[in-house]
Formats: C-alpha cells, sequence, structure tokens
C-alpha cells in the first residue's frame, strides 16, 4: 500500500476516525478493524473531564495511533493547554487543532486559530487545523508552517454537504501554495464524499 505524510508523520490509510458517538468501545473497535484506520482522533478535553464515553478511552484504543484534538476549547490559550495535555496522555506531538467559541454554529475563531497555531508550532508540534473555508487564513496558516489546512464544507454536525463550494474550489485552485488540505464538517453520508472526490478534492476526515 502507498504511504503519505502529514508533515513527518507516514501513514498508510487515508481514512481517520475520531472516537465519539459509538454506542460502546467494542463498535468502536469494531468500526477501526472495518474501516482499516490506523488512526483516531481523541478529544483532550472530554478524557480529562471523565465525559460519558470517555472513561478508559485511551486503552480502549491501544494499537491504534492517537491523534489529539483540542475540541472545547473556546481560546488560543485553553487550545495550547489541551495540546499540551494530549502530548502527555498519547506521546504524540501532532494536534488537531480547534478553537470554537460559538456554541450555536461552532464555527472556527480564525484570530484565535492562528495565535494558537503559532504558539504550538514554535513548541514542536505538528499542527493540523480546523478552519473557515478562508483562503487568506490558510495562507497565513501556511506560512507558518502548519501541516494541513482543514477548511469547512458546512457547520459541524448540519449534514448539510458542500455549501462553501466556490470557497473551496479557491483552495483547489492555489494548491500549490498550500499544504495538504482537507475539506471536513458537515458532510452527514458517504455519497456527499463521493461528490467531492468527483470534484477531484483531496479526502476528507
Amino acid at each position: 500500500m502507498d504511504t503519505w505524510k502529514v508533515g513527518e508523520e507516514e501513514l498508510k490509510s487515508r481514512l481517520i476516525l475520531g472516537s465519539g458517538k459509538f454506542k460502546d468501545f467494542g463498535v468502536m473497535r469494531e468500526a477501526i478493524a472495518a474501516a482499516g484506520a490506523e488512526v483516531v482522533t481523541v478529544s483532550v478535553r472530554r478524557v480529562e473531564l471523565k465525559a460519558p464515553g470517555h472513561v478508559g478511552l485511551l486503552e480502549a484504543l491501544k494499537g491504534v495511533r492517537l491523534l489529539p484534538n483540542t475540541a472545547g476549547a473556546k481560546t488560543a490559550e485553553e487550545a495550547v493547554r489541551l495540546a499540551r495535555l494530549g502530548r502527555v496522555l498519547t506521546g504524540e506531538r501532532w494536534v488537531k487543532l480547534e478553537v470554537i467559541p460559538d456554541p450555536t454554529y461552532l464555527l472556527p475563531d480564525p484570530l484565535e486559530t492562528l495565535k494558537a497555531a503559532e504558539i504550538l508550532l514554535e513548541e514542536g508540534f505538528t499542527v493540523l487545523p480546523y478552519m473557515g473555508p478562508d483562503l487568506v487564513l490558510a495562507k497565513r496558516l501556511a506560512a507558518l508552517g502548519t501541516a494541513t489546512v482543514m477548511p469547512l464544507a458546512a457547520p459541524i454536525g448540519s449534514g448539510w454537504g458542500v455549501r462553501t463550494r466556490a470557497l473551496l474550489e479557491l483552495f483547489a485552485r492555489e494548491r500549490a501554495s498550500l499544504p495538504r488540505w482537507w475539506w471536513t464538517r458537515g458532510l452527514a453520508f458517504p455519497p456527499m464524499q463521493r461528490r467531492c472526490w468527483s470534484w477531484g478534492w483531496t479526502p476528507s476526515w
């Protein structure tokens, strides 16, 4: 199988799964095995707070590579703290950066995301930032040295499919000046993802 890289991380599977919303850990492990995924994202905040479904999560994911995320962070300072904690908990130096102060539409904060990315990169993290479909911000993040940019296709959990296509097409046109990028969020069903693939876009997670 061909390998691919995210920053300095070399992977085989192009599918990265989340660890939330499974009925139980057994179902989660079955899904990971069926998908052939080698990386699973983990909410550091929910593990820290022992949220329902997260007690014993790290133990249940032994043998799988973990990608800590900063879900729940509303500011750059909170995101940096969670990223540091995630590195301690998992031993991983990469982080899926999410800074989302908006509880209604769950839209990422561009200024706080940029600020957090700069701090984390200085501390040696491999940063994968979730962001709006803002090409200017994407280029600013790329200039800092993030391993990816992850523009949203629609608000988190909306299931609307791609509502930002015109803006995401700018990312496709500027591919040469950007790090590896994924469209993400708002894609509830496989047909929505297949439609994006048909446009020649890079697969999401």
